[in-house]
C-alpha cells in the first residue's frame, strides 16, 4: 500500500531582533541578579521568566523540556534529566547566534 511523504516541517529557529532582545534582556537580569528574586523582594524574577518564556516557546519554538539558551554557558558540565541534556547543544548553538545578534 502506498505511502504517503510527509514533506518535513522547517524546524530551524529564526533569530529575529526581539529575539535578540529578549536574549540581552534575559542576560541583564542574570547579570544584576535578579532573575532569583521575585519582585516583591526587590528582583526581576517574573520578569525573566517571562521573557525567557517568549523566547524560547513562541519565538525559538523550544519544547518546556528542552534547555533555554539563557541556562547554558560554554565549557560547563551539566545534570539533569536525559531530554534536557541532550537539548544542550542546541542551546549553545542559539546562544551563539543571540549573542551575535545576527537575525535570519
Amino acid at each position: 500500500m502506498p505511502t504517503k511523504r510527509r514533506v518535513p516541517k522547517d524546524r530551524k529557529p529564526k533569530i529575529t531582533p526581539e529575539a535578540v532582545a529578549l536574549f540581552r534582556l534575559g542576560l541583564e537580569i542574570i547579570e544584576a541578579g535578579d532573575d532569583e528574586l521575585w519582585e516583591e523582594e526587590g528582583g526581576r524574577r517574573r520578569e525573566y521568566l517571562d521573557a525567557d518564556k517568549r523566547l524560547c516557546w513562541v519565538l525559538l519554538g523550544l519544547a518546556p523540556s528542552e534547555a533555554s539558551p539563557l541556562d547554558v554557558q560554554p565549557g560547563q558540565k551539566y545534570y539533569g534529566a536525559e531530554c534536557w541534556l541532550e537539548s544542550v547543544p542546541k542551546a549553545l548553538e542559539l546562544r551563539a547566534l543571540l549573542q551575535k545578534g545576527k537575525t535570519s
